[in-house]
């Protein structure tokens, strides 16, 4: 009888003794948080997606130090997380979400993302810079992706430093970027053209942009316009000599999928833009203090390691140091649009876009 009164006793204790976190806090006030948030018992994620900026890395680190918070999520991409949020309105069935920082301003004006007021907010969030959070805290990016230029050297003999390089007569047949009608990194792509011609953040327009594209097209340069799964595979076959795309996509074949020294990684000389991703916690989360403790971890400078280390630009300034110092170097001329202004482009960018010389139907 002693001994089964003792192995109930140790049951009981057990939870709470297990809930004490390894080493120091990350942040002040993360113990009390973790216990609450373990009460609550779990926290889902939409649009969370394993094999994408070291989302992987990142959830094992928050499983590993949150072993008594269930995590769950998946990968259904922004539209099903748009649409799963808008059916669950009022009642949600997932607690954050991870979305394009412009997507996510539009999910806030929809009344689907719930306000962080200043003592709720991830402790970094005063050091990200503006332009990456919504002042009400409705959403904070935690990494941003940069447009670059790949250069496939087994093809391309000349260096290609800018935009206006593009046009040349032995790039002909040589470029591929991604739709900006159906495509995330087709946006992004029109954006950094506009942001190399000085439109600025502001993005009071972006035909100027989409005439530079105009240009290039005229020039001959392009191959195709892919969609966004199929570069990579076919610039590691060797089919494409220049590619305008995201810089952790790129990274990716270059230093995971073995591209190797062949290809040169430019950012153009006249300027390009920045695409950051965000999280957010939904509008009435019924687990906000697990969704609170997401959000906190994936800020955290152990998180955000985590993200550089997968290629991406850590929305806290953090310093980098070493190989992944490297590989994520300084980029001279860097807009981040504003991403309201985005939003209110948005058709801009696709209905000029469709008028180019070329562009597909859809």
């Amino acid at each position: 009888m002693r001994a089964a009164v003792a192995v109930a006793l140790t049951l009981l204790a057990s939870p709470l003794a297990a809930q004490t976190l390894e080493g120091p806090e990350l942040y002040s006030g993360e113990q009390a948080l973790y216990e609450a948030a373990a009460r609550e018992g779990a926290v889902a994620a939409l649009n969370t997606p394993p094999g994408f900026a070291n989302w992987a890395a990142v959830i094992r680190g928050f499983e590993q130090r949150y072993p008594h918070v269930l995590l769950t999520y998946n990968a259904a991409g922004q539209g099903a997380a748009l649409d799963t949020m808008e059916r669950t309105r009022g009642r949600p069935t997932a607690d954050v979400v991870y979305l394009p920082a412009f997507v996510a301003v539009d999910a806030a004006s929809r009344g689907l993302l719930g306000a962080l007021p200043p003592e709720r907010r991830p402790p970094g969030f005063d050091r990200i810079a503006p332009a990456l959070r919504d002042p009400a805290g409705q959403w904070i990016a935690v990494h941003q992706a940069p447009v670059v230029f790949a250069i496939n050297k087994r093809r391309v003999r000349q260096p290609v430093r800018s935009w206006a390089d593009l046009r040349r007569a032995d790039l002909r047949g040589q470029v591929v970027y991604a739709s900006p009608r159906s495509l995330i990194e087709g946006v992004a792509v029109a954006l950094a053209a506009s942001a190399a011609t000085g439109q600025g953040a502001g993005l009071e327009t972006v035909q100027p942009g989409l005439d530079l594209l105009a240009e290039i097209h005229r020039a001959g340069s392009i191959q195709r316009i892919e969609t966004q799964g199929a570069i990579g595979p076919r610039f590691l076959r060797g089919e494409i000599g220049v590619w305008i795309g995201l810089e952790p996509d790129i990274l990716r074949v270059r230093h995971l999928d073995g591209f190797g020294e062949d290809m040169e990684v430019v950012a153009p000389t006249e300027g390009t833009a920045s695409l950051p991703f965000a999280v957010a916690m939904l509008r009435g989360a019924r687990n906000e203090n697990a969704a609170r403790l997401w959000l906190n971890y994936v800020l955290s400078e152990a998180g955000q390691r985590l993200f550089a280390d997968g290629l991406v630009r850590p929305a806290l300034p953090i310093t980098l140091a070493g190989e992944t110092a490297q590989r994520l170097g300084a980029i001279a001329k860097l807009e981040t649009p504003d991403q309201l202004r985005i939003a209110f482009r948005l058709a801009d960018i696709q209905r000029g876009w469709a008028r180019i010389p070329g562009a597909p139907e859809r």
